[in-house]
């Protein structure tokens, strides 16, 4: 079993890893969209009145963690500073938090890429404004976006688009994508005229357009329920087969063809130290990196990391991961970087470097000094477990797969990565039955803490159907290795298994 999924990860890991390349295109991408954001906020607000805010747009998640996949999505979190103030400067007329209600900036920004050609859709009915961005809409897709931007402030965009080429029909699956199942209304229709995307001469919105359809937004926005992102009801209408993958709505950006996709994130500061720490954790052994993509790449294909169709986002895994060689591994395969007292046992008096702070009322406390961790790694003083890769994921499969003697009981545990030993108790933890806080449903299905934000729990998007793909998946990958194991298998990539398949196969709905 062990060989079998070190040869397997000998394999596939060239063909999982983002290249330098891909991710130096993503980091030119997010530099074009802080250039056309800075412009819009000038244009819609004037530089009076936010003179004492500085805005950035830092890429954040699996780019800034190291984990990414090749082909994954740019995260990006849009944040705002507040400057020191120069003697005699006025006082901001606004507030941070004001900025950046949907209302405010995420909607400039919705508007400025649209009219840049972009595709561009804020869904406003997530934990936190998110706006969704795709570099090369297809027309069909661009004018519904065109079209859902006019419902929400009532009057026509004034935008130029050129087309990219489109998908025939827009028949494409995307990984995590909604269904739109609200029927779309037909506002006036939007000038077609194919120019290039960045063609200054063309027409663009005025100030004065960007004022009134900006600061002065209807009274009820139209959003419609699947823009809940996160929050919003995955049930299937009666009669539908529900799926691991949903069809793409008339909004949705498809899996291909539209360029590199972002996420732009507001009001989650505590998202940058997330990434931080995770980038921290793979610092410390380079069994790390490769375990966490591996584990990503088996829930992609076998399409149970959709938060939008009820299943687990891939932070929800790379937690999982860290939890079991955090806390179930033994030896254990890195330290606790929120406690790190083998870390400081391993220092001199003199050195404690560590992140310490209050974001958004929560304690944000960790290890965080990279030089000092690739240090301790390279001299072999953070863990004492030599186990191959091969092992490894073994046993991380057999413990979420098998919650007997002494595996991940789903029923009734919390994995908590800060608290030492890594579980608490549901019922400790009051995590113990669904609930629709403002407009977010929560769910403790799949219980996993956040390890700064502790009343969030990530895995609240998980549904029944989605508890139970996951938990067949975990159960179908220990029946593969299992039944390997009976074999004798030293295979790689093409090893399969009567009746199962391979471990990595992607799975067909």
């Amino acid at each position: 079993q062990c060989s079998y999924l070190d040869n397997l990860l000998a394999t596939e890991l060239p063909q999982l890893e983002m290249t330098v390349a891909e991710a130096s295109q993503k980091d030119v991408f997010r530099a074009s969209l802080s250039a056309f954001a800075e412009q819009a906020i000038d244009m819609a607000y004037g530089r009076e009145p936010v003179r004492g805010f500085r805005f950035r747009l830092c890429a954040f998640g699996s780019l800034a963690s190291g984990f990414a996949l090749k082909g994954s999505d740019l995260d990006l979190a849009f944040v705002v500073e507040v400057m020191d103030p120069l003697p005699g400067a006025p006082v901001p007329s606004v507030t941070a938090a004001t900025l950046v209600r949907e209302d405010g900036i995420p909607r400039v920004l919705e508007l400025a890429y649209l009219n840049h050609g972009l595709g561009a859709r804020l869904l406003s009915r997530t934990r936190v404004p998110i706006l969704k961005v795709c570099e090369k809409p297809t027309k069909k897709l661009y004018t519904n976006l065109i079209k859902e931007r006019e419902k929400w402030q009532g009057s026509p965009v004034a935008a130029s688009f050129s087309p990219a080429k489109d998908v025939v029909g827009d028949e494409v699956q995307s990984e995590g994508a909604s269904r739109s199942e609200t029927p779309q209304s037909t506002p006036n229709e939007v000038p077609q005229s194919a120019v290039a995307v960045n063609d200054t001469s063309q027409p663009k919105a005025t100030s004065a357009q960007l004022n009134k359809a900006l600061l002065s937004p209807p009274a009820e926005s139209l959003q419609s329920p699947d823009n809940d992102k996160k929050g919003q009801s995955l049930r299937s209408p009666v009669g539908r087969m529900w799926t691991r993958e949903k069809a793409l709505g008339p909004l949705d950006f498809p899996k291909h063809g539209v360029g590199i996709q972002c996420d732009i994130n507001f009001s989650n500061p505590l998202g940058i130290h997330n990434s931080h720490m995770l980038r921290c954790y793979s610092l410390c052994d380079p069994r790390v990196r490769p375990i966490v993509l591996f584990v990503k790449a088996w829930a992609k294909r076998r399409k149970i990391n959709s938060p939008y169709s009820g299943t687990l986002s891939s932070y929800g895994y790379v937690l999982m991961a860290l939890h079991y060689l955090v806390n179930v591994a033994r030896p254990p395969v890195l330290p606790n970087l929120q406690h790190f007292t083998g870390i400081v046992l391993a220092l001199s008096s003199t050195e404690h470097p560590q992140v310490s702070d209050f974001v958004n009322g929560y304690q944000v406390r960790y290890f965080g000094d990279e030089t000092t961790l690739s240090r301790l790694a390279a001299d072999g003083k953070l863990t004492a477990n030599s186990d191959p890769v091969g092992v490894l994921l073994r046993g991380f499969f057999q413990y979420f797969a098998v919650p007997v003697n002494g595996g991940f009981n789903w029923a009734q545990d919390v994995l908590s990565l800060r608290t030492p030993g890594g579980i608490r108790s549901k019922i400790v933890k009051g995590w113990t039955g669904a609930k629709t806080e403002l407009v977010v449903r929560q769910r403790y299905l799949v219980a996993i803490e956040d390890p700064f934000e502790t009343a969030h729990n990530v895995g609240r998007t998980v549904t029944r159907r989605g508890v139970d793909a996951i938990r067949d998946e975990f159960r179908r990958a220990w029946r593969v290795l299992d039944l390997v194991g009976e074999r004798g298998g030293q295979g790689g990539a093409d090893e399969k298994v009567e009746g199962e398949g391979g471990l990595l196969d992607e799975l067909a709905e």
